[in-house]
């Protein structure tokens, strides 16, 4: 018997069985769950990267648990850069009786204003102790 013939014969057999049709079920799941994942992933970067002026509000972004110094604070300082500082921490928010994870940003003079940005001038809370410099509170 050749081996063409030998080959389909038990591929047949396979599929009667069983065994055939649960790797293939295996395979199409496994090629769909890696296919939604790269769909998930490509519009997060599509939105991130459409949203980035608004996220940023600015071309770049250097971070720092301390206050910048030195070269660096220099580097930025140079002739046709702007530069603004912002300090900002994660909180918690409340809003009638929900609470929700946000941010709250202050940031410093010069800093873009962005459409879809609010600006508090007015102190969020009445009994608080007043800083000697007032910032905007950036909220949205």
């Amino acid at each position: 018997m050749k081996w063409p013939a030998l080959a389909w014969r038990q591929l047949r057999r396979d599929l009667a069985a069983g065994d055939v049709r649960i790797l293939l079920a295996a395979i199409v799941l496994a090629v769909m769950a890696v296919t939604s994942v790269g769909f998930v992933t490509d519009r997060a970067e599509r939105a991130l990267a459409l949203e980035a002026n608004r996220l940023l509000g600015g071309d770049s972004v250097l971070r720092a648990d301390e206050p910048i110094t030195g070269a660096v604070r220099e580097a930025a300082a140079a002739p046709g850069l702007q530069q603004t500082e912002t300090l900002g921490f994660p909180s918690m928010i409340r809003a009638g009786d929900a609470l929700r994870l946000g941010e709250l940003k202050a940031l410093g003079e010069g800093f873009p204003c962005v459409a879809g940005s609010a600006y508090l001038t007015q102190p969020l809370v009445t009994n608080a102790t007043p800083t000697p410099s007032p910032r905007r509170v950036r909220c949205g």
